[in-house]
């Protein structure tokens, strides 16, 4: 089985830019930090590493990171797959090879999880 994990830090946000430590303090990426996103996406494009699956923290930097290094390369229904309500339990059941049975998991309350996903896109 082949495999590939990629960690990728989120750009710069603005208490990098002022020097300042923010650990869960959400702050926004700055315009470097939105241009280092989309350099990080054109070079792991370029490189063939478009992920199959998304994993980032709640902290908008994170969230807009991926956004901007991935989900441009998306169809809107895949965008949309994405979407991992807060809160919500996930199951991933895998295959002898460590691969997830089903893309994305299984809520385990999914009519919870379906209605956040639908508020998530409403916003």
């Amino acid at each position: 089985m082949n495999a590939t994990l990629i960690l990728l830090r989120h750009g710069e946000s603005t208490a990098n830019a002022d020097g300042t430590f923010t650990g869960w303090t959400d702050v926004p990426l700055t315009p470097r930090g939105r241009e280092q996103a989309r350099t990080a996406g054109h070079l792991m494009y370029k490189a063939g590493l478009l992920p199959d699956v998304v994993h980032t923290s709640v902290l908008a930097r994170t969230i807009t990171t991926a956004d901007i290094v991935h989900l441009d390369k998306l169809d809107p229904p895949d965008v949309e797959n994405l979407n991992i309500p807060t809160d919500q339990p996930l199951r991933y059941d895998l295959d002898h090879n460590f691969s997830p049975r089903k893309p994305g998991g299984t809520y385990l309350d999914p009519d919870t999880a379906a209605a956040e996903a639908a508020a998530v896109r409403s916003q």
